[in-house]
């Protein structure tokens, strides 16, 4: 607004000198008419006038870029004012940011050091039921030591009059098993002469049954054959097949060993298992 006073007088200053103009043209045109020639008369009013409208012309023109100028001065005085408000606004606006910033990292800052008093509360919290725990943890942990250390004892204890029965049975165990192994070895020493016995009597019976069907020449003399012989439980025989010998007195065996059909085969179950299948060894005196 200062810099508008300048410009304000300027324009009442133009003004003044305006008027003052157009009143002398007033007091010319009103000037009572001197008695002169005609022709001199028309001739001074006509350029008078010219005179006095290109003065109104320049006044015009002048008041003209008086007011555009006063326009411009009033649009910059607008647009300062326009800009001073929005700087204020700006500025206002800023501040306003500032204390809602400061307010926000007040609270930030009031929520993380609540935060943290929580935290150190919830870990001395934690801390204490851990202590507690490992207390009670330990003390659970010397019980049942102390408890496994009577049971150990009273196992071991256990486990030595076991032993000692156990060593006792086992020594009259062994006694017996000792006596019985005696026992069963005098039986089976009883049952092995028996089945040799048995084994050299069929083994006997079956060759002299194959003799009887077993035809012989002189070029056999002196030669043998062996036999596999696969039986029944009856005696019928299943199979025969050459080991080894001589070709004519195996084939010949074999033949004898066909004919005779079923062989003798001992009752005793013992004796009749070596017999299913076994090996047969003939020779041509």
């Amino acid at each position: 607004m200062q810099s508008l006073k300048p410009a304000i007088a300027w324009s009442a200053v133009l003004h003044l000198v305006m008027g003052g103009m157009l009143m002398l043209s007033v007091d010319f045109s009103s000037t009572p008419e001197v008695v002169q020639p005609q022709m001199n008369v028309v001739q001074a009013v006509a350029v008078d006038s010219a005179v006095i409208e290109r003065q109104f012309e320049k006044i015009e023109q002048q008041k003209e870029a008086e007011r555009k100028r006063l326009a411009d001065i009033e649009r910059q005085a607008r647009e300062a004012e326009q800009k001073r408000r929005d700087a204020q606004r700006r500025a206002e606006e800023e501040k306003k940011r500032k204390v809602q910033e400061e307010q926000r990292k007040a609270q930030a800052a009031a929520k993380a050091k609540e935060k943290q008093r929580q935290e150190r509360e919830k870990a001395k919290r934690l801390e204490q039921e851990r202590q507690k725990k490992a207390k009670e943890e330990a003390e659970r942990k010397a019980r049942e030591a102390e408890e496994r250390r009577k049971k150990q004892e009273a196992a071991a204890r256990e486990a030595e009059r076991k032993r000692k029965e156990e060593q006792a049975r086992a020594e009259q165990e062994r006694r017996m098993q000792e006596q019985l192994q005696i026992e069963q070895a005098a039986r089976q020493k009883q049952r092995q002469r028996q089945i040799l016995s048995e084994t050299d009597k069929y083994r006997a019976l079956i060759m002299q049954s194959i003799q009887r069907n077993w035809i012989v020449d002189d070029s056999m003399s002196g030669k043998s054959c062996r036999l596999n012989i696969s039986v029944a439980s009856n005696g019928f025989v299943k199979t025969v097949k050459i080991l080894e010998g001589d070709p004519r007195t195996c084939k010949s065996a074999e033949t004898a060993v066909y004919k005779t059909a079923t062989l003798p085969m001992p009752k005793d179950p013992d004796v009749l298992q070596q017999f299913l299948n076994f090996n047969l060894t003939v020779k041509r005196d």
